[in-house]
């Protein structure tokens, strides 16, 4: 029954699709025809399909002719687009690159004109005034591109292919090194353009090359680099301190930088003016990145922060940063407690009431800064580590008067073994002295005193229980002749032993042969 509304049988056409579409038609060969047809939209669909290497070395070569004034700065754009996106959608090209010949002309475009660089920051802000002016004026003008600002936006996609590339890729990181980059981004931070989004950009693009590529990490601190930091933490710029504070702790963290070269380029000094600006609380990663530094600095060096002022300033910072959290904290804990009741009194939970309000910052925030700060005041307290003064003298008294007391000692003190209770049998000998015999009418006496050999054995087991243990060596110094006696007598004994264990067991053996060739009673024939 068709619709009134559309005119057309749904169901008719339903039942339609069902009988032409069941699938038990016949099967039948293509014709040939039909294979040309499908081969043909194959291969178009092939070559619609982009080849990503020969896509950039075109554009490579765009960036070229760029470079030799023989394209307009528009291409450059254009080309430079068509390169970020392939990096983006293709991330195992951008270790090809090296291979492709593509990071020398990226890097000669960082190398252009600085006069239109310098000039880029005011061109592209002026004309960022006069778009405002012109939508306020609801005026519809185009405006014409100067050279400075096209300059501008090639450096800015030059800067980000390059950050994209060589993050965490050593091999692209050792390539750029070697082509120079290290100087001509150095270069291009230190000029400090007046486009705040240029240098920011720049210094990240820095801190790609530089982390976990130790050669450049050492060139650029050789270089003077923490002096161009610690400008940066000066800055008044907050993601420029941000992007400077991060690669500043790295370095710390490191191990790379020295007291001498904090001490040299006050960075201590630009930390401590940077804690108290810090007053907005919704930028935390800022904040954290700030506080992580001074607790990496103050673990690498607070030895040495405890023998000069610097220890005292910045500890009264880190107290004044903690009063001014607690008083934050407190604050929002009020402002909770508002909305939670006025939350009440509309249906609202607390959490969908701060929502409603917008607040930029939470509480936990704040208290992760907290916790930030407590761990660098216990870092800044290092007393229990330096001796005072007394205690260092009391130490050396007593190291003297130990010395003194050791040393006569070892002097009158020679090696001497300990005495050896030992019997009539046994002789007291020094152990360096050999056995001497006694005289002869000492002999003649001592012979009709011997005990019996049953009553020796049994001394001497008696002695040597009473003896200390000593090592071998010392025992044989001691006594070699009862050592002899003694090891003769055992060895007869054990050879005693083993000839009473054969014979009895031959005897065993002859009483078994006779049991077994004597007959058995049930074996017996009858009487």
């Amino acid at each position: 029954m068709a619709q009134p509304g559309d005119g057309i049988d749904w169901p008719g056409l339903y039942r339609w699709s069902i009988k032409y579409s069941d699938g038990t038609s016949p099967q039948c060969r293509l014709k040939e025809e039909d294979i040309d047809f499908l081969r043909g939209a194959i291969q178009e669909a092939f070559k619609a399909e982009e080849n990503p290497v020969e896509v950039i070395k075109e554009q490579m070569t765009i960036v070229n002719n760029f470079l030799n004034s023989q394209t307009k700065g528009r291409d450059c754009i254009a080309a430079l687009s068509v390169v970020q996106r392939l990096i983006e959608d293709y991330p195992e090209l951008s270790r090809d690159l090296a291979k492709l010949n593509a990071l020398e002309p990226l890097l000669r475009l960082l190398s252009m004109d600085r006069a239109t660089l310098a000039a880029s920051g005011s061109s592209a802000t002026a004309a960022q005034q006069q778009q405002q002016q012109q939508q306020q004026q609801q005026q519809p003008q185009v405006l014409e591109e100067s050279e400075a600002a096209k300059a501008f936006i090639i450096l800015e996609k030059t800067l980000e292919i390059l950050a994209s590339v060589m993050q965490n890729n050593p091999q692209i990181q050792q390539a750029v090194a070697e082509l120079g980059g290290l100087g001509v981004l150095f270069a291009l931070v230190k000029e400090s353009p007046r486009s705040k989004a240029l240098r920011v950009r720049a210094l990240q693009t820095l801190s790609c090359l530089l982390r976990n590529h130790r050669p450049s990490e050492e060139t650029f601190l050789k270089s003077k680099g923490l002096t161009l930091l610690v400008y940066a933490i000066k800055s008044d710029d907050p993601k420029y301190q941000e992007k400077a504070c991060s690669l500043c702790r790295h370095l710390v963290a490191e191990g790379l930088i020295s007291f001498e070269q904090i001490k040299e380029t006050g960075l201590l000094q630009a930390l401590e003016m940077l804690l108290p600006t810090l007053q907005d609380l919704s930028n935390v990663q800022f904040a954290e990145t700030a506080l992580q530094l001074v607790i990496k600095v103050l673990q690498q060096h607070r030895i040495f922060l405890s023998r000069t002022a610097d220890l005292a300033s910045l500890t009264a910072t880190l107290t004044t940063r903690s009063e001014w959290l607690s008083t934050a904290l407190c604050r929002l804990r009020s402002e909770e407690e508002f909305l939670t009741a006025r939350a009440a009194l509309k249906l609202l939970t607390p959490q969908e009431a701060l929502k409603l309000e917008n607040i930029p910052y939470d509480r936990e925030a704040v208290q992760g800064q907290m916790l930030l700060v407590q761990e660098a005041l216990a870092l800044t307290k290092v007393q229990h580590l330096i001796p005072s003064s007394q205690q260092q003298s009391q130490a050396q008294q007593q190291q003297q008067s130990v010395y003194q007391q050791q040393q006569p000692q070892q002097l009158q003190q020679q090696p001497e073994y300990p005495a050896l209770a030992l019997s009539a049998a046994h002789p007291v000998s020094s152990p360096l002295s050999q056995p001497q015999p006694p005289p002869p009418q000492q002999q003649s006496q001592q012979q009709p005193q011997q005990p019996q050999p049953l009553q020796q054995q049994v001394q001497q087991r008696c002695t040597q229980q009473q003896q200390p243990n000593y090592p071998l060596q010392q025992q044989a110094l001691l006594h070699p002749p009862q050592q002899e006696q003694q090891y003769q007598q055992r060895q007869g004994n054990s050879h005693g032993r083993n000839r009473r264990s054969h014979s009895r067991s031959r005897g065993q053996r002859q009483q078994q042969q006779q049991r077994s060739s004597s007959p058995r009673p049930w074996q017996m024939p009858p009487t």
